[in-house]
């Protein structure tokens, strides 16, 4: 049986507080990663603070994920709507993206 790739915030999914380096961790919610990673799920550990804060917090942590990301600012998906992510990302659909690319200007570098 295949096992579903899961994406797990770190700021107030794994933390208490939505504001990066701002929250007391959530021993049940690192449990439970640990029992994802453990029964064989690919889990990635992503952060609006970035792949190197996702990285630290792992570490910090004893979390041993598949990998660690920083948040996507852009999705770029043949179904945009359905696609993981907030009000904060531009979703694209390939057409959109094939024609005109990446939006300028806006991102944080």
């Amino acid at each position: 049986m295949r096992l579903p790739l899961v994406y797990i915030d770190i700021d107030g999914t794994l933390t208490e507080s939505p504001r990066k380096h701002d929250g007391k961790v959530k021993p049940k919610a690192l449990a439970r990663v640990r029992e994802c990673i453990a029964s064989g799920h690919k889990v990635i550990i992503w952060s609006g603070g970035g792949r190197v804060y996702a990285e630290r917090f792992c570490r910090e942590h004893d979390l041993h994920p598949w990998l660690c990301l920083g948040k996507p600012q852009v999705i770029v998906d043949d179904r945009p709507m359905d696609a993981l992510g907030g009000p904060y990302m531009e979703k694209l659909d390939p057409e959109t993206f094939a024609k005109n690319g990446i939006p300028p200007g806006r991102w944080p570098r």
